[in-house]
């Protein structure tokens, strides 16, 4: 008998993000992109308690940059008033369409 072939995805395999991101920066290491998002979670737990936060690894030019970003907005208007409430916590960000 032949082995089934896997159906699974990989481990590290990123879920489809669909609607709205918020990114609050990219940098260089991987730790701090999580580090952003700790602290813009803890400062606004309330506001972010249905985002969902992640790094997304990307590469411009020979440099590797980790965006740090909170997914899970299917609407415009709800992405950009929480990155504005952000912005009055201290925190950089925009909203994109993926």
């Amino acid at each position: 008998p032949q082995a089934a072939s896997k159906a699974a995805p990989a481990p590290q395999a990123m879920p489809a993000r669909t609607g709205f991101v918020i990114q609050l920066g990219a940098t260089d290491d991987e730790s701090k992109a999580r580090a952003i998002l700790d602290n813009a979670k803890s400062r606004n737990r309330t506001l972010l308690a249905d985002a969902s936060a992640f790094t997304e690894k990307v590469q411009k030019g020979d440099a590797t940059l980790f965006r740090a970003r909170f997914g899970g907005f299917d609407d415009n208007k709800e992405a950009i008033a929480a990155c504005g409430a952000l912005k009055r916590t201290g925190f950089n960000c925009f909203v994109q369409r993926i």
